[in-house]
């Protein structure tokens, strides 16, 4: 049997919080307005990403306790009745061990039956945060419905008829037991001849919208709010069984305006194919694609400043910023004004300090700055080549010169520097943490609680190389969970046999290489594309490193945002596992992957590959906005 796997920072997993614990925690984001608009939502993400979170706060009880500066706008924006329904793998598991052993026209229904029960715990659960179980702090009565006991009970009779149940009382909560324990006879189902549970299957309603319609339709009613919206919030729709999946993407074209879909998936699922359909919903048309990943380094450090305040209340470094514990990075720091920028690039800079270390240890960077006729002091340059030379490289040639020793080998002119921890100039500061992190609440937390906890030890300092070393240590962190992920490795060969560990070893290897074990190339190859031709096996693993975050899409497309087909796709390894395979914080070129996947063979990658027409954003691409210019001139 296969041991469960220990969640990574799993402290931080909204799965084990209630509502006004969510809410205690919860920081909003870009994403988040977008989430609670008045539309279907698709949310995509790995796990980890915050997808549980974010709709765990859709509900009314949490939004009822929040407190933050902006719960207010939430308040008033949000028109709708948010049902938080919750997958879980061991719902998933009683459903498959149970299917095995009926015949097939029984097994989809008993699927259906499992998930149904709990979309109905969900839906009762919700008329309870709008009724009895309201916070402890109920910050303006937010969506309060003062029920009396009779509304009460002929809602619970209404809706007992629909979903032919019989609770003891008629009252929501009598109702909520008495789901709970049809759930548990449902698990218990396999004492039941066949005919006795085709009589119990029989109780259910065919689809979810039926299910939510009787419900709503009850409650609207009774107490008078004819019009009141609900927001179905299905949290890890890959869980659910295959005909529940397709029947809730299908209505992301819904048309009955009392429902909204809000729903929670991985970035790899079969069943998004369905999207892909002329007839079927279409993204900004019908449905919002919520991509649970951050493009803009000034949107996820805004992001991860208020997570910062959050983790650091009641601590010495609550009225502190960030910046005063951590410093701002070398690398990744962006001045605020144009003329700081200007003068990081000029004589006796900390950039010119940079290049003309590297130049002095690693000649082919002193060629490359030759042949673009730029001095490595950066004395007299020219504004042209400032942008279009020395900005470009900059932080691959600090990233290069923190690596590399003085000391030459014959062979390449090159030699790593051998060390423990990677170099402290690389991985530490503010700016390198949220860019690790990547906006990502369960990591970012999971190192700062670290680095709060070292700065407090350490009499309130907080050094570079002891960032360094935690940052090291959440990579190897990361990387031991996955590791641990379940991989069928029989028809793999080489280092793929060692599932996701072994894919990301060779990716990192192959990146490396590109960036510090060759000539200096200004396009190194930090990300690969899926070939059409590439084996089952192997697209399995990819898929298992898509949805648990150890790979990350390069694709901008909103059509592109849930996959059901890998080929033609970029992809990057996370940044979280660049300090333990010596990669630098950012994007670059790519390769194809059959490529290599072909190198086992000792061929060396050719740093300087093109990248082909129309692909990757690449450091010779444009900014998106000017802000970004002095950063890695990628996405992150």
């Amino acid at each position: 049997m296969t041991q469960p796997i220990s969640p990574f920072f799993g402290a931080y997993n909204a799965r084990h919080y209630n509502p006004e614990e969510v809410a205690s925690q919860f920081v909003p984001s870009e994403r988040f307005w977008k989430l609670i608009s008045l539309r279907h939502s698709l949310l995509v993400g790995p796990r980890g990403s915050g997808k549980t979170h974010l709709l765990k706060m859709l509900q009314p009880k949490a939004l009822a306790a929040w407190t933050h500066e902006q719960a207010d706008r939430a308040r008033k924006d949000i028109q709708y009745h948010g049902v938080f329904i919750s997958a879980d793998v061991n719902w998933r598991t009683q459903i498959k061990q149970r299917q095995t052993l009926l015949p097939d026209e029984l097994s989809a229904k008993y699927g259906l039956a499992v998930f149904i029960s709990h979309l109905r715990e969900a839906i009762i659960s919700c008329m309870l945060q709008l009724t009895r179980d309201r916070p402890t702090n109920d910050h303006a009565s937010f969506l309060k419905y003062d029920m009396t006991v009779e509304q009460e009970a002929e809602i619970v009779s209404m809706i007992s008829m629909s979903w032919r149940l019989r609770p003891q009382i008629n009252s929501l909560l009598a109702l909520k037991h008495r789901i709970v324990d049809q759930i548990g006879e449902l698990s218990l189902s396999r004492n039941l001849s066949i005919p006795d549970l085709k009589q119990v299957l029989d109780q259910f309603q065919p689809d979810v919208l039926s299910t939510a319609r009787q419900a709503i339709n009850a409650f609207n009613s009774v107490t008078g709010s004819h019009d009141a919206r609900w927001a179905l919030c299905f949290d890890e729709l890959e869980i659910a069984p295959p005909e529940i999946q397709e029947e809730l993407l299908a209505l992301l074209r819904s048309t009955d305006q009392r429902i909204i879909f809000k729903l929670a998936i991985s970035p790899f699922n079969l069943k998004t194919e369905v999207l892909n359909h002329i007839t079927s919903a279409s993204p900004g048309n019908d449905y919002d694609p919520i991509p649970l990943w951050f493009a803009d380094i000034r949107e996820t450090t805004q992001f991860c400043r208020e997570l910062w305040d959050i983790q650091t209340k009641g601590t010495n470094a609550e009225h502190l910023g960030p910046n005063a514990i951590l410093g701002h990075s070398k690398f990744h720091f962006v001045e605020p004004t144009a003329v700081g920028k200007a003068n990081r690039y000029r004589k006796n800079s900390t950039w010119s300090r940079v290049f003309t270390s590297l130049a002095r240890k690693d000649i082919s960077f002193a060629k490359y700055l030759q042949d673009k006729g730029v001095h490595p002091s950066l004395a007299s340059i020219d504004t042209h080549l400032m942008d279009k030379v020395v900005r470009k490289v900059a932080p691959l040639a600090g990233f290069r010169d923190a690596y590399l020793s003085s000391e030459q080998s014959s062979k390449s002119g090159l030699k790593l520097r051998i060390i423990k921890t990677p170099p402290a100039d690389v991985f530490s500061g503010w700016e390198a943490a949220c860019i690790l992190t990547e906006g990502n609440p369960r990591w970012f937390n999971g190192l700062v609680s670290r680095l709060i906890i070292k700065w407090e030890s350490n009499g309130r300092s907080l050094s570079k190389s002891v960032q360094a070393r935690e940052f090291s240590n959440a990579s190897e962190k990361f990387l031991a969970w996955i590791s641990a992920v379940p991989i069928n490795s029989a028809e793999l060969s080489g280092r793929l046999r060692g599932g996701l560990r072994g894919l990301t070893l060779m990716l990192g290897d192959v990146f490396r290489e590109s960036v510090l074990e060759g000539p200096f190339s200004a396009d190194p190859v930090l990300a690969f594309t899926v070939d059409k031709n590439i084996s089952e096996p192997v697209r399995e693993l990819l898929v298992a490193a898509l949805n648990v975050g150890a790979i990350v899409s390069m694709d901008e497309k909103e059509v592109d945002l849930t996959l059901s087909n890998l080929t033609g796709h970029r992809f990057r390894l996370v940044h979280l596992l660049a300090p333990t395979y010596k990669l630098p914080l950012r994007t670059g070129n790519e390769r194809a992957l059959n490529s290599i996947l072909g190198r086992e063979n000792g061929s060396k990658i050719k740093p300087s590959a093109r990248t082909p027409k129309n692909t990757l954003q690449g450091l010779n691409s444009k900014p998106k906005n000017s802000n970004q210019e002095d950063l890695f001139h990628g996405k992150y």
